[in-house]
């Protein structure tokens, strides 16, 4: 009856479910027990609309670089840029969202902390907000080493905004108002999302609904404050060991148990100390052509020098990190041993990081929406520069590569006249070695007949660890690394630890 009076007659069917919803508001509290302002409610959505004013979202877009800086995701994880949980809170991408998301957030919390009170509109909030956000960037990271494109398109995802908070706050809202209705209206909802949308923010949001619900079942002030501090515990060690569970689970599947050492970041301060020999470090960086989003990549430097030293740049296989230099390469060691011995010259070693692809299928291209290898060149090298003084004259820069990155190393080469050299192990398309501009040479090792995709990462790095030294000799005899360089020992600014 009820379906056939919503097609016959809409608005009479509607102001009834108006009507009946405001009549379950009303009951769900008695009225000496509600507060009268819904002050956190009200302050969130406040915070909402004067962030957007100050980023001027309501004449124009919110801009790539404030949206990388605030945004969160796995990749600000993997960066150690927590913060972004709560700063993503409050950015709104256009005047639209601008203006429905602060309405939304002083309705849908406003209405419950009506009738459970301040603290515990506080916590849904924070709970819906964080928790989500957080469960579902350790996810997405985690999935994103399956390599299929739109579970890599998930990982890679900065998101913003405060849904996940109205989610919450409907949650427990359906809980409080004790109405089967309306607890399968909200959870339909959350679950329609994800079959018409399925982006990565739906997924917080059915992340944000049942911790809402579940956070307002718990009435009791003894249990609900052990339950809510366990669910604080639990989200801060996701944001803390997160990212390094991911990357450590993924290298021990792939690697046989074997995972990297860990590594100290590369700061900005004015402070310095001496380079110890050995020394692997993180520079986190803005890649500004990639949409300003954080990206990691890791620095090693096999002993100290006097100089300023030339750049060697590594790009791993795809799906692959940078850490997989370090453990199935064993580039560490490798690199040590051919300074020591004089066979190689003293280089700084720097090892891109772009694991989360827009489409993995193009590896190391210039494709729309992944320009990884501008980024590169306009980015990374010269991040590596602040932090890091390395000689710019002509040989001073050279790139190595394996298997989807030897393609890389190609194409670098081509599009980059500062790269004169360029080491291709086993590239996919050893064609492209014929596209080398006059200034620019190329050692290329093809591919075995044997080699196949399916291939464990185990067996290939076994594979380009022994082809390894044959490139860094071709590198050492046509001049990588020549010349006396200019300006004093390279230094590390701000050294801390940080994890990855």
């Amino acid at each position: 009856m009820g379906l056939m009076t919503a097609v016959a007659h809409p608005g009479r069917w509607a102001r009834a479910q108006i009507g009946w919803f405001r009549a379950e508001m009303a009951v769900a509290l008695p009225a000496d027990r509600r507060p009268r302002v819904p002050w956190i409610a009200l302050l969130l959505a406040a915070s909402v609309l004067l962030t957007a004013l100050v980023t001027g979202v309501f004449t124009h877009e919110l801009s790539a670089r404030v949206a990388g800086w605030g945004s969160f995701g796995f990749p600000s994880l993997r960066a150690g840029r927590w913060w972004t949980v709560f700063t993503s809170l409050v950015l709104t991408r256009d005047w639209f969202m601008a203006s429905t998301m602060p309405i939304c957030i002083g309705l849908a919390l406003g209405a419950y902390e009506r009738r459970a009170g301040h603290a515990r509109a506080f916590v849904v909030a924070g709970i819906g907000h964080v928790t989500g956000s957080v469960v579902v960037a350790v996810a997405s990271g985690i999935l994103a080493w399956s390599g299929l494109p739109i579970l890599v398109r998930a990982g890679q995802n900065l998101d913003y905004g405060g849904s996940m908070v109205i989610a919450a706050a409907l949650g427990a809202l359906a809980s409080r108002l004790r109405n089967r209705r309306i607890v399968v209206l909200a959870f339909g909802i959350a679950v329609a999302s994800l079959i018409l949308h399925h982006q990565m923010a739906d997924w917080g949001h059915a992340v944000a609904l049942p911790a809402g619900f579940a956070a307002d079942r718990v009435r009791r002030v003894r249990i609900a404050m052990p339950s809510f501090a366990a669910v604080a515990a639990a989200t801060v060690a996701l944001t803390w060991w997160g990212p390094a569970a991911v990357r450590f689970t993924a290298e021990t599947i792939r690697f046989d148990g074997r995972t990297s050492a860990p590594a100290q970041r590369l700061g900005s301060a004015q402070s310095a100390v001496a380079v110890p020999q050995g020394q692997w470090s993180n520079l986190v960086y803005d890649a500004a052509k990639l949409g300003h989003r954080p990206e990691v990549a890791r620095v090693f430097v096999p002993a100290p020098s006097s100089t300023a030293l030339p750049v060697l740049v590594f790009l791993c296989g795809v799906p692959g990190a940078a850490e997989d230099w370090q453990i199935g390469g064993g580039i560490g060691p490798i690199l040590s041993d051919e300074v020591a011995a004089h066979r190689f010259p003293h280089v700084i070693a720097v090892f891109p990081d772009f694991d989360g692809y827009h489409d993995p299928a193009a590896g190391w291209a210039d494709v729309p929406g992944q320009p990884t290898l501008t980024s590169i060149k306009a980015d990374l090298l010269p991040a590596l520069a602040e932090h890091v003084r390395v000689r710019s004259d002509r040989h001073a820069l050279a790139v190595i590569g394996v298997g989807h990155g030897a393609d890389g190393a190609l194409h670098l080469a081509t599009s980059d006249p500062n790269v004169s050299l360029a080491v291709a192990l086993e590239p996919h398309d050893p064609a492209a070695a014929g596209l080398l501009p006059a200034t620019a040479r190329a050692y290329v090792q093809s591919r075995p007949s044997t080699a196949g995709s399916s291939m464990a990462a185990d067996h290939r790095w076994a594979r380009w660890r022994s082809e390894l030294p044959a490139g860094l000799r071709w590198l050492e005899t046509h001049g990588f690394g020549t010349g006396t360089g200019q300006g004093p020992a390279p230094v590390l600014r701000n050294v801390g630890v940080h994890r990855l």
